[in-house]
């Protein structure tokens, strides 16, 4: 018996190719990044002279801007700049393509996830890869936050819709990385994040027998009581404890030691930990145990 052949591969490799192509293809033309970029340039460079420490502030125009703004991408481009050895340029022209054209398998994750069929999925995927808007914006310099907050935004969608559709709890780790990895991305990302979080909670955990069932509760037992989550908290309490908001007087002075952003970090990765184990261990219908 002849094998049929299966379109939705082709379709998908269609996406992947072409969708490359015109992702690529401004990189390849100008080799230098276009459009924006240049304060996010600037913050990478001043991070890793900090010793990869938050700063306080950028330089970027020759002012003192507070250096509020999701760091993952910002990291990204400088250790890859310090490890690789290669110019830091480079990885603002080519790190936001390649995000940008990982985004477009993400896509088709979350597509099959929602439409169960793979071939309205990879059609589904082929019109997003082609699609301006889903590429525009994240393959210019500045893309290398925005791609990256495209891609974690895609992942933690796909996983949180699994975890609320088929009750694993395998996925509440993937969800909850995920959607710190989007907060700590983008701000814009962070927001549509938890718009998509709610957006799946309330159209499919919730049933007229009774209350959640006990992976409702996952947006507050994945987060520490700070926004973003307990995960993305060093980069919020880079902004919500600076001069800004609280009295020089008790602020931490610039050059402080670096092992007081890491104790943060260490501890609000220990309470998104923890209180991931209790959603795994919890029994089925009690959703107060966070």
């Amino acid at each position: 018996m002849k094998r049929q052949p299966d379109f939705s591969v082709l379709i998908l490799f269609a996406a992947l190719l072409f969708g490359g192509l015109v992702r690529f293809l401004p990189a390849l033309m100008t080799r230098f990044p276009i459009n924006d970029g240049g304060m996010f340039y600037t913050m990478a460079r001043e991070l890793s002279a900090n010793g990869y420490a938050l700063p306080a502030t950028t330089s970027y125009n020759g002012l003192s801007i507070p250096f509020a703004y999701p760091p993952l991408g910002l990291y990204l481009a400088s250790l890859l700049a310090d490890l690789a050895r290669v110019p830091l340029l480079g990885v603002f022209l080519w790190l936001p393509p390649f995000f940008s054209l990982l985004a477009i398998p993400a896509f088709y994750l979350l597509a099959r996830a929602l439409l169960a069929d793979k071939l309205r999925a990879s059609l589904a995927a082929l019109f997003f890869a082609l699609a301006p808007g889903s590429y525009d914006w994240h393959v210019m310099g500045g893309g290398v936050t925005r791609s990256a907050g495209m891609l974690f935004l895609l992942l933690a969608a796909f996983f949180v819709f699994r975890l609320f559709q088929q009750g694993d709890r395998r996925l509440v780790l993937p969800a909850i990385l995920f959607s710190s990895l989007a907060v700590l991305s983008h701000p814009e990302v962070g927001l549509q994040t938890a718009g998509l979080c709610l957006l799946f909670w309330l159209s499919l955990d919730r049933t007229p027998r009774g209350p959640p069932t006990p992976f409702s509760s996952l947006s507050v037992c994945s987060s520490s009581p700070r926004p973003g989550g307990g995960l993305s908290s060093p980069s919020t309490d880079s902004l919500l404890f600076s001069p800004r908001f609280i009295p020089a007087s008790i602020h931490p002075p610039p050059g402080a030691p670096c092992w007081l952003a890491f104790s943060s970090a260490t501890r609000s990765f220990r309470f998104s930990c923890s209180c991931a184990s209790r959603v795994l261990s919890m029994p089925s219908g009690n959703v107060n145990s966070c």
